[in-house]
């Protein structure tokens, strides 16, 4: 298991069902982008894995909406 801080999906991403990922985490985790990840907080939901942004990137973050 692996901890993140979860932020606000980019609002390209909002209805997609797409979580963006740290790209050290994704790295720890073996994800490819387009992987389905299950995440775990106050409820649980599955999204398909792709990178975050540059300027997001290898802060212990992850995007998500909802």
């Amino acid at each position: 298991m692996l901890t993140l801080k979860v932020y606000d999906a980019y609002p390209k991403d909002v209805g997609k069902g797409i979580a963006r990922i740290d790209h050290d985490a994704s790295s720890i985790l073996g994800l490819s982008p387009n992987d389905i990840i299950e995440i775990v907080g106050k409820r649980r939901t599955v999204a398909r894995c792709l990178s975050l942004d540059p300027t997001d990137d290898n802060k212990g973050i992850i995007n998500k909406n909802g």
